[in-house]
């Protein structure tokens, strides 16, 4: 069995160099472009069988983008988000 992890993309988070934690930033047009890249990089060397994914919004685009690609359902997961990190979310 192979378990792969993948991060979504760039986010806006990622631009404003603030810590993300439960924040719901999105992706930005080229954390899309990588989102499309990496789609195409695991279907053509990773077979799937399933994909649970955070139910946050750069998560959730990042997984629908790679569960479509590759024909696999997305099964999301609020248990799945990243750690809260309280008053820090959304803070430089």
């Amino acid at each position: 069995m192979q378990i792969l992890l993948i991060r979504h993309g760039e986010s806006e988070a990622d631009l404003l160099h603030v810590h993300e934690g439960r924040a719901d930033f999105e992706l930005t047009a080229a954390g899309r472009q990588q989102v499309q890249a990496m789609a195409q990089q695991v279907k053509a060397k990773f077979p799937l069988d399933y994909i649970w994914a955070s139910t946050l919004k750069r998560a959730i685009e990042t997984a629908s983008v790679l569960g479509s690609t590759v024909g696999c359902p997305v099964r999301f997961e609020a248990d799945l988000m990243e750690y809260n990190n309280g008053v820090l979310a959304g803070l430089s």
